[in-house]
């Protein structure tokens, strides 16, 4: 600790045993960016396994043995509110002991991109400086108080303060606050609050901060300064330096801008730092969908956040590919609406867009497979968002009220695949993999791309000589695995291959049906969880059970065959009589009959649910309500007939799409895909 005396910023987090992984990615990520750091340990188990590693441990054992050393235990309120106690007495007993200027206490499931003293540049008067759940950095550019979980400015009336991360600096105002959350936590501190709602850590700072508080005033101003709505230097005022006061107007508070300490939504959902390219300071990985640890684990690691991975990680030949999900949709919703003479609905879009993605995903699997190399999926696509908390919001528009991005965006990989399936780092890589540091010198020296070749079209002649021209190797727009594995011959060396503009049916058959069985398994322990989750509330009173049976829609699972059943379907079809032609052709002759045969959407996703006509003696009144919401099926489905002119219409757009790829990857000029 004598390393500390003094020092001008430390970073502290804090830690048992069961959650040992997420303390040493955040001690790596706190080195790599320079910064002085310490793990307060609850058990001391934790403390000689940090002690083990390098890290400088505060050995907190003592004080925390009533807290379980191996487990999580934030479900159990009594124990939460003790951690919380704890964690915010001991850091600041620790600020105080070694005289720190300023002490940033953090979560271990924060990562941070940029040095904390960045933040005390921006506000060198604050003595108080914390993150939020506000969604919008509209909002706050604005200093629009309307907006929900945004209002920590001045004139609004409401918070939504996270202490994932907390700034203080080490003065009087700061050390009276942190004592007095400390005690809010304690022994003898309410343990509920008169509405009911347990007090945990971020409840009781909560409570604390805006004590005397509301509505909110700029601390630009004095504290006993009465501001008056129409004067020029009122609360609102654009001059505002982004504090305010809090705790009875006794410390100045910063609530943390979303682009500068990102909340997970911000950070891995609306992506609106990259959109706006803006590097946060930190980001904290909230806003689960995935409620499982398993989820966050997973965000950090798409993002590239996860700095643990052995070096086995990075040592495989990889396969990625760019999909034509959003040509497809967009095609499939201009088909739908000059057949049924209405929009198609965002949810509607979404359930296609991941049938889309998910067969297209089992296909690639399958030829990562047959070329024995690791895959790395491009970002999957979301059409409508998913929160079993805002579900009103999600049936009206599929958007989080209170955000920024707009439909479609990308999305998160726990959005459709269980992330908690051991093997699924066994064959896939995350999205964004490949623009990890140490995968930068194999994307510039050791990739291919590979050109997909329309055989019916005149420009095949053309696109041939380019490719063989460039060294690119190149692919029937529908190929088996063995074509593939042809094809790439003489490419086993690169340890990048990226395949351009995929859609369903792009591999039409696989060599033997012990890899059909193989990937359908794999695809079917990925995906039998995967689905839309919003349809229905179990907040209606009593007997809701037979209406939550319905709330769930479970994504269209992927469809495999081998080459030579694909074969025979094709010769026993009286349809194309007994033509043997290969299911590859170069000329493509036979694609429409491949395509009859391979992926097409779930008539389901085109028919309105049975239950819906039952909903009038079935559904409780408030899901009746629900299901007349513009984004439930019951209600975008409605009047619909599923006429063959409409799944001809499909049809064509699928095969639009497949046209389209030979000109999409032949204009992207050879570049590997770092998706």
């Amino acid at each position: 600790m004598a390393s500390l005396q003094g020092a001008d910023i430390v970073m502290v987090s804090y830690t048992n045993s069961g959650l040992m992984r997420w303390a040493l990615n955040w001690a790596a990520i706190c080195s790599s960016i320079k910064v002085k750091h310490l793990v307060i340990a609850f058990d001391r188990d934790a403390a000689a396994a940090l002690q083990l590693n390098g890290i400088l441990v505060h050995d907190a054992s003592a004080a925390a043995a009533a807290l379980p050393s191996s487990t999580r235990f934030r479900e159990t309120p009594e124990l939460f509110r003790l951690m919380g106690h704890i964690k915010v007495s001991t850091a600041l007993q620790l600020q105080q002991q070694y005289q720190w200027h300023t002490m940033v206490l953090s979560d271990t499931d924060t990562a941070w991109l940029q040095h904390p003293a960045l933040l005390l540049r921006f506000w060198p008067a604050a003595d108080l400086l914390v993150s939020t759940d506000c969604l919008s950095a509209a909002a706050v550019a604005a200093q629009n108080v309307s907006v929900p979980r945004c209002q920590m400015m001045p004139g609004g009336w409401t918070s939504a303060w996270n202490t994932g991360i907390v700034v203080a600096r080490n003065t009087p105002a700061a050390a009276a606050a942190l004592q007095e959350w400390a005690n809010r936590l304690g022994p003898a501190a309410l343990s509920k609050t008169a509405e009911g709602w347990q007090i945990d850590d971020q409840l009781g700072f909560s409570n604390m901060i805006d004590e005397g508080s509301l509505p909110w005033t700029s601390a630009d101003l004095p504290a006993n300064h009465s501001s008056n709505s129409n004067s020029s230097d009122n609360a609102t005022s654009a001059r505002w330096s982004g504090m305010l006061w809090g705790w009875n107007k006794r410390v100045k508070v910063v609530p943390l801008p979303p682009l500068v300490v990102a909340n997970g939504h911000v950070a891995f959902e609306q992506r609106l730092p990259e959109l706006l390219g803006v590097p946060p300071v930190a980001v904290h990985d909230t806003f689960q969908v995935y409620g499982a640890e398993a989820g966050k684990l997973s965000r950090m690691q798409e993002n590239n956040l996860w700095l643990l991975h052995p070096q086995e990680h990075f040592a495989a030949n990889f396969l990625t590919y760019e999909n034509l999900v959003k040509e497809y949709v967009a095609r499939v919703a201009r088909v739908w609406q000059q057949h049924t003479g209405k929009p198609m609905a965002l949810l509607h879009q979404h359930l296609l867009a991941a049938a889309f993605q998910l067969q297209v995903l089992a296909e690639a699997l399958a030829a990562a497979r047959a070329l024995g190399r690791v895959l790395v999926p491009p970002r999957f696509i979301c059409y409508c968002w998913q929160d079993s908390s805002a579900y009103t919001d999600m049936l009206s528009t599929c958007e989080m009220q209170g955000t920024d991005r707009r439909l479609p965006m990308y999305c998160s990989t726990s959005f459709f695949l269980d992330v908690s399936q051991p093997q699924l780092l066994q064959h896939l890589r995350y999205p964004n993999f490949l623009a990890h540091p140490q995968m930068q010198d194999a994307l510039r020296s050791s990739s291919v791309a590979v050109q997909p070749v329309d055989g019916s079209s005149s420009l095949a002649v053309m696109q041939r000589v380019a490719a063989a021209a460039a060294g690119m190797p190149v692919l029937p727009l529908r190929s088996s695995q063995a074509d593939i594995v042809s094809s790439l011959a003489a490419h086993t060396g690169k340890r990048i291959v990226s395949l351009r503009g995929l859609a369903p049916g792009w591999l039409t058959g696989l060599s033997d049906q012990s890899d059909v069985t193989f990937v359908t398994d794999l695809m079917y322990s990925l995906t039998a969880t995967s689905g839309w989750c919003c349809l229905m509330t179990e907040s209606t009173g009593a007997a809701v059970g037979q209406d939550m049976q319905h709330a769930f829609v479970g994504y269209q699972g992927p469809h495999l065959t081998t080459t030579a059943h694909l074969q025979q379907q094709l010769t026993s079809s009286s349809l194309y009589g007994s033509s043997s032609s290969s299911s590859s052709s170069s000329d493509g002759s036979n694609d429409a009959a491949v395509a009859d045969l391979l992926w097409k959407p779930a008539d389901a996703l085109f028919m309105r649910p049975d239950w819906c006509d039952e909903s009038a003696g079935y559904l409780k009144p408030y899901n009746l309500q629900l299901a007349r919401r513009p984004q439930h099926p019951c209600s975008y489905l409605a009047g619909i007939d599923y006429s063959w002119q409409l799944q001809q219409g499909l049809a064509g757009a699928l095969a639009e799409v497949h046209q389209l790829r030979a000109g999409t990857a032949a204009a992207a000029g050879g570049a590997v895909a770092a998706s």
